[in-house]
């Protein structure tokens, strides 16, 4: 179980990482967010054994969250680098 929160945070490190590199375009963060996100369903699915069956709703749901919070560390870093 600690080994699968520490894949579900080193995953989210990454993705903050690609959201802090500066990039200003809104498909950065839209990268940033999806690959967060499948990140995130491939950690369910090593753990389940198995794909959810709600598994499209959780992407999507994921994907929002990540971008949302990849927005607000972009908002951040740039008022910092300003």
């Amino acid at each position: 179980m600690i080994g699968i929160v520490i894949m579900i945070v080193l995953g989210m490190v990454v993705s903050m990482a690609f959201g802090f590199a500066g990039r200003t375009k809104w498909w950065h963060w839209l990268s940033a967010a999806l690959v967060s996100s499948f990140l995130f369903q491939v950690i369910v699915f090593v753990q389940l054994g198995y794909m959810d069956p709600f598994a499209p709703i959780a992407f999507i749901v994921t994907t929002v969250g990540y971008l949302v919070l990849s927005g607000v560390i972009f908002a951040v870093f740039k008022s910092i680098r300003h």
